[in-house]
This record gives structure tokens, sequence and C-alpha cells, in this order.
């Protein structure tokens, strides 16, 4: 779970990699275009940026879609207000990328803007507890906490986070199991979610390296609500 210079320098690049992929597939979007046409080009980008490959299968989901954690891309075709759901990483070296944004098609609506604006808060309050000395499960709690006073709990299905090295998924799960305490240069992601189905989802996801006072985010990605 500790990771080594070498590691923490190769999550550092692989995190890189991802940001620099989201700045470009910003360029890509567009109303019209189907989810499976994005995935296909973030892979494509992945790659040209030097990943071997997927770390895992990239989510592209939009709308409705967008309520599937864990949804395939389709050919479902982007339509404006469609909130659009990118989950991606790449093995570079050997180590894993995963990080995740939600963005928005043509226009949001102040539901989806107040949502969004609840869910950032929870994911910046997950970030914000990381460190050394912290209890795992404390900061799911915390995070689950503040959507429990928006009342969107029901909708985070999922835990707030996990290692990533070697492999995607590892420890410390950053869950309400874990009795796990944070050390620093332990490796892991913040991305608390809300899924409603028939509405849509958001999602916002971070790696980040525990330090011994608090941690440094390394997808760089804007997190603002953006609109293509």
């Amino acid at each position: 779970m500790i990771k080594e210079p070498q590691e923490i320098k190769l999550l550092k690049e692989t995190a890189q990699i991802s940001t620099k992929v989201f700045a470009e597939i910003k360029n890509y979007i567009a109303e019209g275009l189907t989810e499976r046409e994005i995935a296909n080009q973030i892979v494509f980008l992945l790659k040209a940026n030097g990943c071997t490959k997927e770390a895992f299968d990239t989510i592209v989901v939009a709308g409705e879609n967008s309520a599937l954690p864990h949804g395939a891309p389709s050919n479902r075709q982007l339509a404006r207000g469609d909130m659009l759901t990118l989950d991606y990483g790449g093995f570079y070296r050997g180590y894993a990328g995963d990080m995740t944004r939600t963005v928005v098609i043509g226009e949001a609506n102040s539901k989806l803007k107040d949502y969004y604006a609840k869910l950032l808060e929870a994911q910046e309050l997950g970030v914000s507890l990381v460190k050394a000395g912290v209890m795992a499960k404390d900061i799911d709690k915390a995070v689950r906490n503040l959507l429990i006073n928006y009342d969107l709990a029901r909708y985070f299905v999922h835990s707030t986070g996990h290692g990533l090295g070697l492999e995607v998924h590892e420890i410390p799960s950053i869950s309400y199991k874990s009795d796990i305490i944070l050390q620093e240069n332990m490796v892991i992601t913040i991305e608390p979610g809300i899924y409603i189905k028939g509405w849509g989802g958001i999602r916002i996801e971070d790696t980040v390296i525990v330090k011994s006072d608090s941690c440094e985010v390394i997808t760089k990605a804007d997190k603002d609500l953006l609109i293509f």
C-alpha cells in the first residue's frame, strides 16, 4: 500500500497522461457523437500519450445512462442537456491511472447545476481530509454525511475510493468497512458519485498521494462544471 519513490514518480506521470487526455478530449466532445466514439477517442489518446493499454474498460455514459456507475459506452448520441461521465485511465510503465470527470452538453439545468455543486463539495471535502493518521472509513463517513445533509446519500452506491498502483483497485478501500489508517505515500482515489435512475449520474474522481499533513492531488484536470 505504501509506494516507493520510483512508484510515486510513475504514478504521477500516469496521472499527468490522464490530465492531458482530458484537455484533448474536451476539443472532441460534441453533440451528436456517440458514447462509443468518445470512448474510442479516449483510448486512442491514452496510447498516443504513452500508455500501453487501458487500465480498465473506459466508461463514457451520457444522460440517463450515466445513472449506471459502471455503464459501458453505447451508440447513444449526445444530446443537448446531457450530463456526460468520463471515467478512464491507462497503464504507463506498469502503473495504473484513474480519473473521472462529468461534463454537460449544450446547457445545464438548475437541478444539474445544484447536484453537481453538492457532489463537488463532497468530493473536495474527501480530498481535504486525506492525510497520514486518518482512518479510511472516517473519510467515507464524512463524505456520506455531507450527502445525507443534502438528501443525496441514497444515490451514492459505492465506496468513496480505493488504492491505486500496479492494479487499478488495490487496498486500502476508502469505505465504511475499512479499519486501515492512512500512511504517507499511499496512493488512493476520492470519487463520490450520485446515480439516479431515469435522470442520470455525476461522479468526480481524483487520484491523490497521502502526505504527513495533507495530500497531493495528481489528477489536475478542471473540476468546475464544464459545458460543451
